[in-house]
């Protein structure tokens, strides 16, 4: 270790980091399927990471989006369990290295700031990475780095694969202008998996066409609303030059900005519409309509985004509901594999796992409230342990052992 790092106060059991956190950089736009770089099969990634970025970071809609499914898998909880629970062994000093990994991936981030980077690439490029580092110190051999995944290449060679960065878009595609990486360095997550492309789909490429066009219309609605715009035209017939004049600086001087009555004398007076009036001139209702589809690509309640109200009579409750099932699971199930395959590099698939901890929805908690009173319905439990199921405090003696025959048997009402 040098008298610098030792300065900075790096210890030497801290590895580093090799992979760029977020370089703002991408290895896109190459059109031919393979890039041979020092012998090896470089995949390029799918095109034009920077416009990605830049919606996700400067429109409103998609931010609004990113943010609904990136804030609820950041804030869900988990633990790191055996896998068998016939298991007799004791992994518990396996979990608490485990928990401490996620708890403090880094000395820079936290578990916050970890999965809040991690599943940002995850949503806009479908394609979430994080660097595994390894120590030499016992008690914290693992390190965990989040890395721009949208500058991460797949990697052919010799019917292996791996994983390459490249260091700048300008550079040179030479092996000196990439990192590469072994499979069991990086962990490279999507939701979407296909057969025919290493690489997945996120929702803003998917709504690609309809978000440019929301960009666009919002442009011109912007114009259009900030821009004093005639909306009609006067034709007053049987006048000359001097009278027409008189009208013009008779409607400036007593009509515009006054609460005076427009008079006008002549043959025929004619008005014509040349400009949309109301939400027609800002097309409104478009755009309404394209975020809604934007919405349904993520899996977003439109509700969430205010444009629509639920035709259906749900609750708050229920639109939450729908937005957890359809949208936060779907993305928190790779990031949950993330989390498994550092366990499997380790050893230990096949002894610990990390699960994610959700509460019962309302179709859960109806059904478990139907089975338990069919239950007690039926005999087989008491009124104490029917309470005791549905989280309510036991009634205690003389009633609480008695059970629905013994109950109407005793007239109790």
């Amino acid at each position: 270790m040098s008298k610098h790092k030792r300065k900075l106060g790096r210890k030497p059991n801290v590895p580093q980091q090799k992979s760029a956190g977020d370089t703002q950089i991408s290895a896109y736009g190459s059109f031919v399927p393979f890039l041979t770089i020092g012998g090896r099969k470089v995949t390029p990634t799918k095109p034009d990471a920077k416009q990605l970025r830049n919606w996700s970071r400067f429109n409103p809609v998609i931010r609004r989006c990113i943010n609904l499914i990136k804030d609820r898998i950041v804030r869900h909880e988990g633990e790191f369990v055996k896998k068998n629970n016939d298991d007799p062994n004791d992994y518990s000093s396996i979990i608490k290295i485990f928990n401490g990994m996620l708890e403090r991936p880094n000395l820079k981030d936290t578990r916050r700031t970890f999965l809040s980077a991690v599943c940002e690439d995850l949503v806009v490029g479908d394609c979430g990475c994080f660097e595994i580092a390894v120590s030499n110190n016992p008690l914290r051999p693992i390190f965990l780095y989040p890395t721009d995944g949208l500058t991460m290449n797949i990697v052919m060679a010799d019917k292996t694969y791996g994983y390459a960065q490249r260091v700048s878009l300008d550079a040179v595609e030479l092996p000196e202008n990439y990192q590469f990486f072994l499979p069991d360095e990086i962990v490279y997550m999507s939701k979407q998996v296909f057969t025919n492309n290493p690489y997945g789909l996120s929702p803003i490429e998917t709504a690609f066409e309809y978000i440019k066009a929301l960009t666009q219309t919002f442009s011109y609605s912007s114009d259009v609303a900030s821009n004093a715009i005639p909306k009609y035209i006067m034709n007053i017939k049987g006048i000359d030059d001097k009278v027409l004049a008189a009208y013009r600086e008779y409607f400036m001087m007593e009509c515009m900005g006054q609460p005076n009555l427009p008079i006008v004398s002549s043959e025929a007076v004619d008005s014509h519409q040349i400009a949309p009036i109301s939400e027609e001139a800002t097309f409104m209702q478009y755009q309404q309509f394209v975020i809604a589809i934007i919405a349904l690509c993520f899996g977003i309640p439109p509700e969430k985004l205010a444009i629509a109200k639920s035709n259906d009579r749900s609750s708050i409750a229920e639109i939450n509901e729908n937005l957890l099932a359809d949208c936060i699971k779907p993305y928190l199930d790779p990031v949950v594999d993330g989390i498994n395959r550092v366990i499997e590099i380790f050893g230990y698939s096949d002894k610990i796992v990390y699960r994610p901890i959700f509460g019962d929805t309302l179709a859960d908690q109806g059904t478990k409230q139907q089975m338990v009173l069919n239950r007690w319905n039926s005999d087989e439990i008491t009124l104490d342990e029917m309470r005791g199921l549905l989280g309510d405090i036991p009634l205690g003696e003389p009633y609480g052992n008695l059970t629905i025959t013994l109950y109407k048997a005793m007239n109790i009402s």
